[in-house]
């Protein structure tokens, strides 16, 4: 009896171990499964922040995308392209800005223009659908000296028309003015735009001088300039002149224009090289126009039918590439007379290249192939008139004529 009780005793005692051992591990569990989601907890709260962030940073750039798209559907002019979260220095914010614009610049496109005839009239269209308006250049400067950079870019319109606009910064980019040049850049057989951008009193001016010709169903010679700057918020023109016409030995308001915008060039030696000479300064960007091939439907004599032609947009960075995109061998020919140091070194090909380039410049075609083949790769040439039809005396004016007989006479 007595050893029943010992046994029971020693029953219970192992089933009061077990228990205990059972309650310990599930005390251990507990502590494990409350561990793991707690740090599921953290894990959880830690991604919540990261989504949170990720969806700050996607509204920015949601914001800064539907501003763009306002700026360049024309929306808003004063559309914000950068977020307030996103602080840049203007000339990261106006690199940003130009990332979004198409350019054209050092491109070239191909178009017609063709003959629209009616009973007593032939009037001419061009077919520009190929070609793609855009920005042919821009600069950063402190344009109104108020300490601050603003940013000048210059496009093409689809209707012809050439505008430069001028953005500033205050936290975000902004447009402040536009200037716009009515002026059909892609009319005429052949056509050369310059920008330039230089110091006049004090001010930083703008430039814009054409220089163009009629000659396959018209007769003329056309010029215009446009000379402006930008200040307190606005640009203010200073000069506006041009003519057009087949006999104009003068021509006083473009002279007026050009001498108000402190350009002094006599009607003689008016062109765009001796411009920049007179201001010292480098080209912005170049337009250039030129027919390419001309066809006739019966009659070489009667109107054209259609002409093919080329526009190329060029934006220059400084001095030694407007000197490589020229491609003169002298280029001062035109109007100094030229010394015997100006043809030192010169071989005798260079000196026959650099003689007849200074008849080259006014549209002369050559009989010899060599010649051709070399002004055709010059991008300043414009092959117009025939050997047989260039009157040197009429083309030419004193100095080039001096220089051509003081080249010759060095030719070996």
């Amino acid at each position: 009896m007595e050893r029943t009780k010992t046994l029971k005793k020693k029953l219970k005692n192992i089933v009061l171990l077990l228990m205990l051992i059972m309650s310990t591990a599930c005390l251990f569990a507990c502590s494990k499964e409350v561990k793991e989601e707690s740090e599921t907890k953290e894990e959880t709260v830690k991604d919540k922040d990261k989504n949170r962030k990720d969806k700050t940073d996607d509204e920015d750039i949601d914001e800064l995308k539907d501003a763009l798209k306002a700026k360049l559907n024309g929306e808003d002019d004063e559309a914000n392209i950068t977020p307030a979260s996103v602080q840049l220095s203007p000339e990261e914010a106006f690199n940003e800005y130009l990332n979004t614009l198409i350019f054209v610049k050092g491109r070239t496109f191909t178009f017609y223009t063709n003959a629209v005839k009616s009973d007593d009239w032939t009037s001419y269209a061009s077919d520009t659908k190929d070609i793609q308006a855009g920005v042919v250049n821009f600069l950063m400067d402190d344009y109104d000296s108020d300490g601050e950079k603003e940013l000048l870019v210059c496009e093409t319109k689809e209707n012809g028309n050439i505008i430069f606009s001028m953005y500033e910064y205050d936290d975000s980019v902004k447009l402040a003015d536009q200037y716009t040049i009515e002026d059909d850049y892609l009319s005429g057989d052949g056509k050369d735009i310059y920008s330039f951008i230089y110091k006049y009193d004090s001010r930083i001016m703008i430039g814009l001088y054409s220089d163009g010709w009629v000659g396959y169903y018209a007769d003329g010679w056309f010029v215009n300039f446009y000379g402006f700057s930008y200040e307190n918020g606005a640009f203010k023109e200073y000069g506006n002149g041009g003519f057009a016409g087949s006999d104009v030995y003068d021509e006083p308001e473009l002279m007026g224009a050009l001498k108000d915008c402190g350009i002094n060039v006599r009607w003689e030696d008016l062109n765009e090289i001796n411009i920049l000479k007179a201001l010292n300064t480098d080209r912005f960007f170049k337009i250039g126009i030129k027919t390419l091939d001309v066809t006739y439907d019966d009659d070489p004599y009667s109107m054209p039918s259609s002409l093919k032609r080329e526009v190329k947009f060029y934006g220059y960075a400084g001095l030694d590439e407007v000197k490589e995109m020229e491609g003169y061998i002298l280029p001062n020919s035109s109007n100094e007379l030229l010394t015997e140091a100006d043809l030192e070194g010169l071989s005798n090909e260079e000196l026959r290249i650099a003689r007849n380039e200074i008849a080259a410049r006014h549209g002369r075609k050559f009989k010899d192939e060599e010649l051709n083949a070399y002004f055709n790769s010059k991008e300043w040439y414009i092959g117009r008139i025939e050997p047989d039809d260039f009157d040197t005396e009429y083309e030419l004016n004193r100095i080039e004529k001096e220089n051509m007989d003081f080249i010759k006479k060095h030719e070996k």
